[in-house]
């Protein structure tokens, strides 16, 4: 399943020590260019903006390594650059390789925040792009039904051709002899009501 890394990106950072408070300065989402009255000129906003696609993970089920991509943006008001600078490059510093279970893996991707220029009110902006990895577990819970053919079917068009085992049992193999058992009963069977 997917997360709100976004949200677990903005938590980290309110809780850093570094003047950012959710809902206060820090949020989770895309600034509004016009936001004045609510929002304090120095802030800080992150918002998902893609990531890698999901890439099969060695282990049991359908595991699968995400990687989720955000932009970190800060600004500051327009006679206080120096402040909104030392602010970029504190959270870059928080959120590169930061500690933050479930991911095993949260990187920055620049060497040093993006300064843009100023807004339509004169305030200084910074961006970051950070990229948290994270093992999916896949959908616990899904049914997994056998077919006639001898494929695993989930429902949802996913389909498992070839091996299919748990705790070092291949299932395909286990559902084939009993299938094979099975059939012998029932020609047995039928041998005996003739």
């Amino acid at each position: 399943m997917s997360r709100d890394t976004a949200a677990d990106l903005v938590v980290l950072l309110g809780s850093s020590g570094l003047g950012l408070s959710v809902g206060g300065n820090l949020f989770a989402g895309p600034a509004l260019e016009d936001d004045d009255a609510t929002v304090p000129d120095t802030a800080a906003f992150v918002f998902q903006s893609g990531g890698d696609p999901p890439q099969s993970y060695i282990g049991r089920g359908r595991q699968t390594l995400r990687t989720t991509t955000c932009q970190v943006r800060i600004r500051s008001a327009r006679e206080d650059f120096q402040a909104g600078q030392l602010l970029a490059l504190a959270a870059l510093d928080v959120l590169h390789l930061a500690p933050l279970p479930p991911y095993v893996r949260i990187s920055v991707s620049e060497g040093s925040p993006s300064y843009f220029g100023t807004d339509s009110s004169d305030r200084h902006w910074w961006s970051f792009t950070v990229d948290a990895e994270f093992v999916d577990l896949g959908m616990p819970g899904t049914p997994v039904q056998a077919t006639t053919t001898g494929a695993w079917e989930v429902p949802g068009n996913l389909s498992v051709l070839g091996s299919l085992s748990a705790a070092g049992v291949d299932l395909i193999a286990e559902l084939a002899e009993l299938r094979a058992r099975v059939a012998k009963l029932e020609a047995k069977l039928a041998g005996d009501e003739q």
